[in-house]
């Protein structure tokens, strides 16, 4: 059975987690310039006999401070993120390389993903079709007179 490493990358699918980080980051601005523009109209209406410039450094002495919090905590928020989806990505990445392996015709190990990993029913699955594929070709190369070099049965893959 294959072993379990801990994560090295936690940057492992760009369409995917990237994606998902632009969006968090759009989201962001967005709401920054939602936020700044609330809070200018809000000043404009508890106020309405000062002038442009008092509501544009009001609005600057209030929500300067704001945006630098969110800009501070906005890398931490994007690792939080990318943490999480790696619990989800991860594993579509090594089923996706485990299945180009298998398709090349290569022996492929047990699958097994992380603990707190998504998609931990897509391993068992996999390996199920590993398993047969592997004996199915071992049937062909025994039919064909081949020798079996390159194919384990699935006891041998199992380590018994």
């Amino acid at each position: 059975m294959a072993t379990v490493t801990k994560r090295k990358r936690i940057y492992v699918d760009r369409h995917v987690q990237g994606g998902i980080v632009l969006r968090l980051v759009g989201l962001w601005v967005a709401s920054i310039v939602l936020a700044t523009m609330l809070w200018f109209v809000l000043q404009f209406f508890a106020n309405p006999t000062e002038g442009f410039e008092y509501y544009l450094e009001n609005t600057r002495m209030h929500v300067v401070p704001l945006v630098m919090a969110f800009a501070v905590t906005m890398p931490i928020a994007i690792l939080q993120l990318l943490k999480f989806t790696h619990r989800f990505a991860g594993p579509v990445v090594r089923l996706r390389r485990m299945m180009r392996e298998l398709a090349d015709g290569q022996q492929v190990p047990t699958l097994k993903f992380r603990d707190g990993d998504y998609w931990l029913d897509l391993a068992d699955e996999f390996n199920r079709i590993a398993t047969t594929i592997t004996e199915l070709r071992a049937r062909v190369d025994q039919l064909e007179g081949r020798p079996n070099a390159s194919f384990a049965t699935e006891e041998e893959m199992a380590g018994v």
